[in-house]
């Protein structure tokens, strides 16, 4: 949902959402708990604290420093804090059906009191004690979705990850839809729905199967669309290119129909025209090339590296032209490779933007190729800014981005994707400081005859 700002996380919270906050500190817990409890007031919501651990206080604390007028909450009804021996273990045991019940009859009585929903927030120690019924916990945990399915009501479900069983923790995952982890509220991709967890364990396996066989189909949908999405962001850092590599011969064509029309003769109407018409060759050989640019055939073919490399600097002629950078291009001979042509025009485009974006004013940028048996080694490089250490394990990975304002984090993402497509590999190496300083990808491609 949301990483980065766990307040701004839990303000997209809504009723029927059933959240696990695992925790390590007490600080932790408080910042989260307090953070849900605030967004719940601001939406009207009667909000319910479950407290067994004595951190109650810490989270009444927090919320006072946000600014939330605890006191006069409680005066009105909008903040109850209860007991476990009020809530979970009434009469000194624990049921989830029972629990369920109190949360129905909870709701129901907020609504009648004009609220809009009820929001708990619990800390979920109490199912350490020794109390008959304890050990239902998962349980009650994977009976609730389907209570949350039909009522307005929302819950925080606060667990300490040192005092619980790994293979608690574990249980936990699998029957919270959303789950905490530090700063992020993410949607699980573990989570397991409850009429498959609580089925028959001959039942379960079927339910399973078929559980893993749709997420597999779904993440493949998902990828497929993260690749269309930056396909789309390439056309579009293109267009700025293009659009200005055309503006100014429409510019010069504008203006020379215009002396045409109001020439003094007709001899200087015709000079006129002839240079509009070059004006018009130049839009032409520019969308020509364009056309041929973003042209796929979809099969693997071999590629001529040098024509491609300049085709693409073409392309970016107008990003380059703003930093005064050079791309210069070193082969043994015309190199070729066997790929899908569109693919690795995408490839370059990508490598070379990031060197360009990566580059200082007149720095230069290279792209070298040669045969090494059957593949072609190919690399790009700059003598810019260098990729910090820490980040380099990262850089692959979709939506990490190194660049501040703007960029979507899928670029490399997709390029080693694209790379692999081809049957090929790629790797990079990078400096920040010192003569090596800048970074060189090198991508082996299968060799084109």
């Amino acid at each position: 949902m949301v990483q980065g700002n766990v307040a701004s996380a839990v303000e997209e919270l809504k009723p029927r959402d059933h959240l696990c906050l695992i925790y390590d500190t007490p600080e932790d817990q408080a910042a989260l708990a307090a953070s849900f409890l605030r967004a719940g007031l601001e939406k009207r919501e009667r909000c319910l604290y479950v407290s067994d651990d004595g951190l109650v206080e810490t989270v009444l604390a927090a919320m006072k420093r946000m600014g939330v007028e605890v006191g006069a909450a409680r005066a009105v009804g909008a903040l109850e804090i209860v007991t476990k021996r009020e809530a979970y273990l009434r009469d000194g045991y624990f049921t989830p059906q029972r629990m369920i019940d109190f949360l129905r009859e909870s709701t129901i009585s907020a609504q009648r009191s004009g609220y809009q929903a009820l929001r708990l927030a619990a800390e979920m120690t109490w199912a350490l004690g020794d109390e008959s019924g304890v050990e239902r916990l998962v349980e009650y945990e994977a009976l609730l979705n389907h209570f949350f399915r039909e009522h307005a009501c929302l819950a925080a479900c606060q667990y300490d990850r040192k005092r619980f069983a790994a293979e608690t923790v574990r249980a936990v995952i699998h029957t919270h839809p959303l789950v905490t982890i530090g700063q992020t509220v993410a949607r699980n991709f573990f989570f397991i729905p409850p009429d498959e967890y609580l089925a028959h364990p001959e039942e379960r396996i079927n339910l399973e199967i078929d559980r893993m066989l749709r997420q597999m189909v779904a993440l493949e949908q998902a990828q497929e669309a993260l690749v269309r999405t930056e396909k789309l962001a390439v056309a579009g850092r293109m267009a700025a290119s293009i659009a200005h590599e055309i503006n100014n011969p429409l510019a010069g064509l504008t203006n020379l129909l215009y002396l045409a029309e109001g020439a003094s003769s007709l001899q200087s109407a015709r000079e006129f025209v002839q240079r509009a018409q070059s004006q018009a060759a130049r839009l032409s050989a520019v969308t020509h090339r364009t056309l041929g640019f973003f042209r796929d055939s979809g099969k693997p073919q071999p590629v001529a590296l040098r024509e491609l490399v300049m085709e693409t600097s073409e392309v970016l002629a107008h990003k380059r032209k703003l930093k005064v950078t050079h791309i210069q291009y070193e082969a043994d001979s015309d190199v070729k490779v066997l790929a899908n042509a569109g693919e690795l025009r995408q490839i370059l485009v990508n490598l070379i933007d990031n060197a360009i974006d990566a580059s200082d004013p007149g720095g230069r940028i290279w792209v070298t190729a040669e045969k090494e048996g059957a593949f072609a080694r190919v690399q790009v490089g700059d003598a810019g800014s260098g990729i910090p250490p820490e980040h380099l394990a990262s850089i692959f990975e979709p939506f990490f981005s190194t660049k501040k304002n703007h960029g979507t984090g899928l670029g490399l993402w997709v390029v080693q994707d694209l790379v692999a497509r081809q049957g090929g590999s790629i790797q990079v190496a990078s400096h920040t400081s010192g003569s090596n300083r800048g970074t060189v990808f090198t991508l082996m491609l299968p060799a084109g005859s």
